[in-house]
């Protein structure tokens, strides 16, 4: 009777220290943090939150301004573009979804167009 009984402790602690270390390898991974601290004083309970925040800067890039850090820059297209082989490459629409560039690619007018998305890639191009 006393075997089963620390056997099924044994068991159950091992069931929730699984538990616990499920729970807490998400909780490390977006930087949530949950702590208690017994010392010579009181008992102290921390919680701490360092995720994203949306405070003041919040989903702006590094120069400052008002648009998201991972969108397709302007002069990136472009220098993409003529990478590609587009001479006289220039922005002519941009919007949130993509930027279009035309310019001359072998000989002919041509528009490529780039998504609005970290490194510009390739949507499209017409006029080839």
């Amino acid at each position: 009777m006393f075997v089963k009984l620390i056997r099924n402790a044994c068991l159950a602690a091992a069931v929730s220290l699984g538990a616990i270390g499920a729970a807490a390898a998400p909780a490390a991974a977006n930087g949530f943090s949950v702590g208690v601290t017994i010392g010579n004083g009181p008992v102290a309970i921390d919680y701490r939150d360092r995720g994203r925040g949306h405070g003041r800067g919040y989903g702006r890039d590094v120069r400052g301004r008002g648009h998201a850090a991972y969108g397709c820059d302007l002069r990136r297209a472009v220098h993409k573009a003529s990478r590609i082989g587009m001479r006289h490459a220039r922005v002519v629409r941009a919007n949130p979804r993509a930027v279009a560039v035309a310019g001359r690619l072998n000989g002919d007018r041509a528009i490529i167009r780039f998504a609005n998305r970290h490194n510009c890639p390739v949507a499209g191009i017409r006029g080839r």
